[in-house]
């Protein structure tokens, strides 16, 4: 009779160790899952703001070298003209040469 009983003891008591680790494992699953979530947005976001800092500085940079080259390339061509244009009419600098 008493085997019986230390066996239902052991049973009730195998239930709720089974009971209380599943739930553990359970909100451990659910606890982990939104924390991975959390992270990997986090993570995307500031990952994309990098990238998109990166390129818009290369492009700015790469700007200012095209201007520089234009400025270069164009400057001693209509740097006279350009000095001078400011002293000209409408009239004048739409017959111009160098306006045509």
């Amino acid at each position: 009779m008493q085997n019986t009983n230390t066996s239902q003891s052991a049973n009730i008591l195998h239930k709720s160790i089974n009971t209380s680790s599943f739930k553990l494992l359970r909100y451990f699953t659910i606890i982990s899952l939104a924390s991975i979530l959390v992270t990997s947005i986090t993570l995307g976001i500031w990952v994309k703001q990098i990238a998109v800092d990166y390129l818009t500085q290369s492009e700015e940079q790469n700007n200012i070298a095209l201007a520089r080259v234009l400025s270069n390339v164009v400057w001693p061509r209509y740097k006279d003209f350009i000095k001078s244009a400011n002293q000209l009419s409408v009239e004048d600098l739409r017959e111009h040469p160098k306006t045509l």
